[in-house]
């Protein structure tokens, strides 16, 4: 089902004197699309004439994620689609205008002649994503450490708003791209950059009943299996939400949930370090399941019983490729 215009008039109005097109448009000459390639999602959802606008604006301003652009056109306006007041012409109740609804204050302040037709058209599709990418980037979206802010001030200031648009733009792109760190027959659900920035996310108790892990991990990252085994796909829109459980070939079954965007088909032999999807689903979005944030939940069941996953987890990133039954213990890691 599509979305029409669920978010209307979200940006914050800009004093014009504020900033100058000049003075915060960043061209970045590079080869392709910020962000990766289109999903097959995309494809089928994006119309084919914006596809390559959005990926430009997003690249050639500050090279920010262009699905982060496409997911915005589509919470605004699905993507110029909408029908409703504002989004083709006058505006809707709360003052917003165009696909990509702009207050008027903020779009002379922040409005692109993307076209290049000699106007600045705050209805014209091509105009209303240039001038979005160029408030975002003066936002700081080309920052990686920024671009949740920035999401976040174009929305008006709506947390929500922004997991809505990290999660869709994670299933538009194949930004979620990354390496395995594989010790024997045994990998890091995770990148190994992930640990090293966050210690404690390899000891850290599960929030409750059962021996498991909760990593927080950000909307659209990279998770990969652990071992060698069966990938059956998990699918509990109330609880685990999309994920998977992996039948390892070492006699455990590893389970993980709240993926964004699962990748590899039910019944898929994998082999350790092979990629499963992006994780990450927020709360309310597709795939999260029963979601208080964007993160991983990874837990270790042998035989029927849920086995505390740190040990094992602390050997693979001590380079120690140990079967988990070896360090399994089922206490001392719920809260």
């Amino acid at each position: 089902m599509k979305r029409a215009a669920t978010i209307a008039g979200c940006l914050l109005v800009v004093p014009a004197l504020l900033l100058t097109l000049g003075a915060f448009m960043v061209i970045a000459a590079v080869s392709s699309a910020a962000g990766g390639q289109p999903t097959a999602e995309a494809v089928a959802d994006i119309p084919s004439e914006l596809l390559p606008i959005y990926q430009a604006a997003a690249n050639e301003t500050c090279n920010m994620p262009w699905g982060v652009l496409a997911a915005i056109g589509k919470t605004e306006s699905d993507h110029g689609r909408s029908t409703l007041p504002g989004v083709h012409s006058g505006s809707n109740f709360a003052g917003a205008m165009g696909p990509m609804q702009f207050m008027a204050a903020t779009w002379e302040a922040m409005g692109v002649d993307g076209n290049h037709d000699g106007t600045k058209d705050v209805y014209d599709p091509v105009d209303a994503i240039w001038g979005a990418a160029n408030y975002l980037c003066h936002e700081g979206a080309g920052d990686p450490a920024r671009l949740r802010d920035a999401i976040f001030h174009y929305s008006g200031r709506d947390a929500h708003y922004v997991d809505i648009c990290l999660e869709l733009a994670a299933r538009y792109s194949t930004s979620g791209t990354g390496s395995a760190s594989i010790i024997g027959d045994y990998a890091l659900p995770l990148e190994r950059s992930q640990f090293e920035q966050h210690p404690a996310w390899l000891s850290q108790p599960h929030h409750c009943c059962m021996p498991a892990i909760d990593i927080g991990v950000p909307v659209g990252t990279p998770v990969f299996a652990v071992t060698n085994g069966l990938a059956i796909r998990i699918d509990q829109p109330g609880g685990c939400g999309w994920g998977y459980q992996i039948n390892g070939d070492d006699g455990s079954n590893y389970i993980y949930c709240h993926f964004t965007n699962p990748t590899v088909p039910s019944g898929t032999k994998v082999r350790a370090g092979d990629q499963l999807g992006l994780s990450g689903g927020a709360k309310g979005a597709p795939g999260a399941g029963n979601s208080t944030g964007a993160h991983l939940h990874f837990g270790i069941n042998r035989a029927g019983v849920d086995w505390c996953p740190q040990p094992a987890l602390q050997a693979w990133f001590a380079g120690q490729p140990v079967n988990p039954a070896a360090v399994a213990v089922r206490t001392g890691c719920t809260t």
